[in-house]
């Protein structure tokens, strides 16, 4: 990070994700399932129609341009450079230990290649849409 996070008073941090196509099928299989938290989420698979995920993905692509035009960020992070450990999390922004060890009870969420039986034809389309920006 480029300043001393626990330095400051004032400090913003930009959560995101790198991985566009995946943080479309997330969003695609939580709303069609209605499960938007991890605990609740099932592995029964499903079809995800292409023209949904196509307009979640441009809605996607909308929020991440939204946040990085207006949100004055610090700092950009993304989910999957982050350590799986919350303890690591704390020292990599405060440069000490927890004072008391840190539980994250949420788990991941189940494989999206086994949830979704269409994966294959929706990366083509993402790859389709990736390049035809």
């Amino acid at each position: 990070m480029d300043k001393v996070f626990y330095d400051m008073c004032d400090y913003n941090i930009v959560l995101t994700r790198k991985d566009l196509f995946e943080a479309t099928l997330s969003l695609c299989i939580a709303k069609q399932k209605m499960q938007f938290i991890n605990a609740q989420q099932d592995s029964i698979p499903i079809v995800i129609d292409k023209q949904f995920f196509e307009r979640e993905y441009k809605g996607t692509i909308d929020n991440t341009n939204c946040i990085i035009d207006y949100v004055k960020a610090d700092t950009v992070l993304y989910t999957e450079e982050l350590p799986s450990d919350p303890n690591s999390i704390w020292h990599m922004f405060t440069g000490t230990e927890p004072i008391k060890s840190i539980d994250n009870p949420i788990k991941m969420s189940p494989d999206k290649q086994s949830v979704v039986t269409n994966y294959d034809e929706l990366k083509e389309l993402y790859n389709a849409l990736r390049t035809s920006r």
